[in-house]
């Protein structure tokens, strides 16, 4: 048994693997002796071991979240963490010899400060100065370092880090050690990776503070801090979090999520984005109180793959020196990680893969010598990287069975080998994937195994949004036909290629096209659809009906006969399927006309709603858009859907909004019989839904057995109750719709027929509606408590609006789904109690929804406006000349006479009033900010507010325009800005602006303009106000970031020197030539010429 003190030593330089103990592997002796200090030479020592062990204690509380997901620590371990982490950074020997070098490249701004300041604590080493500092960070709390850098910036030393950059640092700077500690903390968030299952991290000896990754030029995209064999610490930029992955840099970890700490703070503050300059100083003083001792940071903690895991021992192991050493815990996974490296897969040039092979050698038995392939190593990229000679000889061979591999992964790997190598062939890549599939269910190839989660995971998601999870069985599923099913063990080629075009799976759609991809990607395929037939056959019925690849096995209760179907063609030979009728957009089973015993497939109400959620909802979320039309029999092109909104596939056609033609619906007693809200006679007279042709079935006892059905439910959850007329009301319109005989076309038609008649009476005593008001009532109280925490206090003017009087099906469908996911409702389930997972409870739900809709634009249509504008429910007025004048004069008074504030005043208000004849925002904009800009003394606070802004912005930008682009040059571009932009071209720029690195870090402060036309105006002027800077300060700037706007106008310069130049030369050859031309008599006539002038 290995010592659970001692961990694996490997030395690069000398070769030698060995066991030491953890204390013993990177000390260093009397490495941090304070020799000024003649009373404790080791206070330094006992300090950073205090600071060891409170990170100690975070660190397995961390260890103990992992199966989790999650860990919440608080600010002040939060603190502890990153000053732990910062200083095995700083403490680390080759940081003692260089951080305060004078003569280093890199100290060439700090080499004032660090000369100063060994002179004046009469310093004779530059290692005295990083003691020093060492000493700081170790004696300092952490809120009173961050508070030394403020006195910094308040001392004139250092207003940010892109300052520093272009110039030397103050010599007299008070607290130097502050800047990089705060720097630290400042630009970087923490998360927390874990590695996968079958691997670990290792550690090199300097493997505390490796950077990885660029973004905009700059170095350390990413901060690497390696804890553990199962955790590492990963600092990400706060900048990055901004950008486009095709502007953030160049990093092998980008495609890794990540997640940024979620506080809980102890004391309520605005929202991000909306903070004021004194919400700001408030927040900064805050931080430093003891109060915030009580905030909690929540982390998610990512889980790696297999390969992700690689991919950061991979960073530690390029960084190695070649006089350092490695640490690892597992040899089979530190052999399987040094086996990957010595590949030329990645982006690394890999100089330590000679050093590593020794290593290898110790770690592998005798039997290495024989191994084919890799389990760890996906084969599609063994074929995408080059190999040499040797690795290619040892492919081609049989495979071996390795020492550390399992049974499965052996035989996946013959398996694999044996397809490759032609031995072993079958009829269809389904034949294939279905006899690869058992052999990876319990492999530790990842692989396929995640895939396959990650495939199932999005499907079951949309399923338990729809009600359709395969757990949720309807309450009287005795009377639901069990049919249950098994995936075909074969099928014909062209069933095959047709299935797989069938199956999309978004997270795929970067599949490499390489073989052995395809052969997984379809081995993922075929387990979902595993997955699918096992939980839920219908379902994968449903999805794709012209594919064969389900063998059924149907038991009819009620009969007591058992019939075992194999494959689609077989059913009618035993029994004849279902007939199947279409139902908006998805194929689904009708009684057949021949089947006596039809109460088999009575399904209750409740299970109807879920379906038609269903078959709305999962083509919607995941593009699969199902075949209209049955396989099975031909059905009249003109009574399939009214074309709108068409969207093509290779399965068929599904069109969202669509009414169904006439053979769709099927009649009253056939619809209930299967559960399904039916139209009505009277809708079908009135043109809502055509007519279905009569049917000579017989239908009276199923009529009668449907009605008393109806009217036991409706007693259970709908007592009359006395001779209310608004109960009678909502009874008969509550009855109509589960009859089907409603004539209402969306789900929110429907809700807010039942929430209006709801909420007519206050009396009422019906269940329902009580459930509604009680439910509505829990919803506003507690969404109100998040409106007020995120979005303040009511303005004391609301914007107009209503709720929409109808919406279109899609758009109403899509109204919910919105809902749902929306941040202000997604916490607050709605309790239905006994009603929960019936139809009368998805009605009761829906009708609740509108109701929380119809407080919020009544009671904060600014909210409704600001947080809910992709909605469709919300209809706001246009306010233009009520209230125009009224506004004009309290948010633009005019101050004496000035006639540019008179202009300013006039022009805002034709803007307000919809009288300017500007065409697009950016004319607008613009010639607000040449007013505001005209003058220095006015005192309109629109134009006060613009100028501050515009100062503010510049002050901001220029600091990261000097930064990133360095000092302008001697001739700038001459440039200008456009006159007047189209609207097209005038949106383009303003989402463009928004979205830009340069802009998107510093918002806009209009304080209590925020939010109103007016602001709106202001913020645009602002936009074009730091925009005119730019073209004229920094044109440069303009023409390299800003090139693809079309705002900027560029002159065509013409070098007039170069040209005269040009010609003279032109002028030259061309008189040699002449000359040369000339006979003897005339170029001597030339030259006398010549000479006598």
């Amino acid at each position: 048994m290995p010592d659970p003190e001692c961990i694996f030593v490997f030395d690069l330089e000398t070769g030698v693997l060995e066991s030491r103990p953890i204390g013993r592997v990177y000390g260093e002796v009397n490495f941090y002796q304070d020799k000024g200090n003649d009373e404790n030479r080791n206070h330094l020592e006992e300090k950073l071991a205090f600071l060891e062990n409170n990170a100690a204690r975070i660190i397995t509380h961390i260890h103990a979240s992992l199966p989790s997901g999650e860990v919440v620590l608080a600010r002040k371990d939060s603190e502890v963490l990153r000053k732990f982490v910062f200083l095995m950074h700083y403490r680390s020997n080759t940081v003692s010899r260089t951080y305060f070098q004078e003569d280093h490249p890199g100290n060439a701004q700090a080499k004032g400060w660090i000369r100063n300041f060994k002179k004046k604590r009469n310093f004779t080493s530059d290692a005295e100065v990083w003691l020093d500092g060492l000493s700081y960070y170790l004696e300092t709390p952490h809120h009173t370092i961050l508070a030394h850098s403020r006195e910094n910036e308040e001392a004139g030393g250092t207003g940010s880090i892109l300052i520093t950059m272009m110039g030397e640092t103050d010599i007299d700077m008070p607290h130097y050690h502050a800047e990089a500690y705060t720097n630290f903390v400042n630009d970087y968030f923490l998360a927390v990776w874990e590695a996968a299952d079958d691997s670990e991290f290792i550690l090199g000896h300097n493997a505390f503070g490796l950077w990885e990754g660029t973004f905009l030029g700059m170095k350390k995209l990413f901060k690497i801090y390696v804890v553990s064999p199962r955790v590492v610490l990963v600092f990400k930029t706060n900048i990055s979090r901004h950008m486009f992955p095709s502007v953030e840099g160049h990093s092998t970890l980008t495609d890794i999520p990540i997640a940024k700490p979620v506080p809980r703070y102890f004391r309520s503050f605005p929202a991000p984005g909306q903070f004021s300059p004194e919400d700001v100083k408030e927040f900064k003083a805050y931080v430093s109180s003891t109060e915030a001792q009580q905030d909690r940071f929540m982390f998610k903690i990512t889980k790696l793959s297999q390969s992700q895991t690689y991919l950061i021992n991979q960073i530690v192991l390029q960084n190695v020196r070649q006089n350092g050493s490695i640490t690892f815990a597992s040899h089979t996974f530190m052999f399987r990680t040094i086996r990957r490296y010595d590949t030329p897969e990645g982006p690394f040039t890999k100089e330590n893969r000679n050093r590593l092979r020794p290593l290898m050698a110790q770690l592998a038995p005798a039997e290495r010598d024989d191994f084919a392939t890799s389990t760890d190593i996906e084969d599609e990229d063994l074929e995408n990287i080059s190999v040499d000679s040797r690795t290619t000889s040892r492919v081609t061979q049989a495979p071996v069975k390795l020492f550390w591999e399992s049974q499965a992964d052996f035989t996946l790997r013959e398996t694999y080998h044996q397809v490759k190598s032609g031995t072993l062939t079958f009829g269809s890549d389904y034949d294939r994937a279905i006899y690869l599939l058992p052999i990876v269910s319990n492999s530790s190839e990842r692989v396929i195994r995640e895939g396959t989660e990650i495939a199932i995971s999005q499907y079951s998601r949309i399923l338990q949004v729809a009600d359709l999870s395969p757990g949720s069985t309807p309450p009287d599923a005795k009377l639901t036909p069990l049919r249950r099913g098994k995936l075909a063990s074969s099928l014909a080629p062209q069933h095959s290629s047709h299935l797989f075009n069938l199956v999309e799976l978004p997270s795929f759609s970067d599949v490499p096209e390489t073989r052995m991809a395809r052969v997984i990607y379809q081995v993922i395929v075929v387990g979902l659809l595993k997955w699918m037939v096992d939980n839920h056959c219908d379902l994968a019925r449903k999805l794709f009906p012209s594919v064969p690849f389900i063998e059924y096995e149907s038991v009819d209760e009620l009969r007591g006969v058992e019939i075992t179907t194999l494959g689609e063609n077989a059913a009618s030979l035993e029994k004849p399927e279902p007939p199947q009728v279409i139902e908006r957009g998805r194929t689904v089973f009708a009684p057949s006309p021949d089947d006596g015993v039809v109460e088999g497939y009575l399904r209750p109400p409740s299970t109807s709603m879920a379906n038609t959620q269903w078959s709305h909802s999962l083509p919607l979320a995941f593009s699969l858009f199902t075949n209209g039309v049955s396989q099975k029999e031909e059905v009249n092109p003109t009574n399939s859907f009214i074309p709108d909104d068409t969207v093509n596939n290779v399965e068929g056609t599904f069109r969202l909004g669509a009414k169904p033609g006439a053979n769709s619906i099927p009649s009253f007693e056939e619809g209930v019989s299967r559960g399904l809200p039916l139209a009505s006679s009277a809708a079908t007279e009135n043109g809502i839904i055509p007519p279905r042709p009569k049917t000579t079935r017989s239908t009276n006892s199923l009529k009668s057995k449907v009605d008393e059905n109806a009217g036991m439910m409706f007693k259970e959850f709908f007592p009359v109750t006395g001779d209310q007329s608004a109960d009678a009301l909502i009874d008969a319109t509550l009855l109509q719709i589960v009859k089907g005989q409603d004539g209402f076309t969306s789900r929110y038609d429907r809700a807010l027929r039942i929430f209006q008649l709801a909420s007519s009476q206050e009396d009422m005593e019906n269940p329902v509606v009580l459930t509604i008001r009680n439910a509505v009532r829990f919803m506003v109280d507690r969404i109100s408590n998040v409106v007020i925490a995120v979005d303040g206090a009511p303005p004391d003017e609301l914007p107009e609006g209503h709720l929409a009087n109808n919406l279109s099906f899609t758009k109403s469908e899509l109204l919910f789904v919105s809902v749902k996911a929306h941040p202000y409702f997604c916490h607050f389930p709605i309790n239905l109690g006994e009603m929960e997972g019936t139809y009368i409870g998805a009605l009761t739900h829906d009708a609740v929804i509108v109701g929380v809709l119809s407080w919020l634009i009544e009671k904060r249509s600014d909210v409704a406006k600001r947080r809910f504008h992709g909605m469709p429910v919300f209809k706001f007025s246009i306010q233009v000349n009520h209230n125009a004048g009224v506004m004009i004069e309290e948010i633009f008074p005019a101050i004496g006479n000035q006639s540019a504030e008179a202009l300013i005043d006039a022009a805002l208000l034709q803007i307000m009033e919809g009288k300017d004849s500007f065409t697009s925002r950016y004319d607008r904009a613009l010639r607000i900010f040449q007013l505001a800009s005209s003058q220095e003394d006015m005192e309109n606070p629109v134009v006060l507010t613009i100028r501050n802004a515009v100062r503010f912005m510049v002050d901001r930008i220029s600091n990261v325009v000097i930064a990133v682009d360095g000092a302008p040059p001697d001739e700038l571009p001459e440039g200008h800005l456009a006159n007047n932009l189209s609207f097209t071209k005038s949106e383009l720029l303003f989402v463009s602006v928004k979205a830009h690195p340069y802009f998107c870090h510093f918002p806009i402060n209009l304080g209590e303009l925020e939010g109103t036309y007016v602001g709106a105006l202001i913020h645009d002027a602002v936009i074009v106000g730091v925009l005119s800077w730019l073209i004229e300060k920094r044109s440069d700037v303009a023409k390299r970031r800003f090139h693809s706007m079309p705002v900027f106008d560029f002159s065509v310069q013409v070098n007039h020197k170069q040209t005269w130049g040009r010609r003279s030369l032109t002028w030259l050859f061309c008189a040699i030539g002449f000359y040369s031309l000339c006979g003897p008599t005339v170029r001597g006539y030339l030259a006398r010429s010549i000479l006598k002038k």
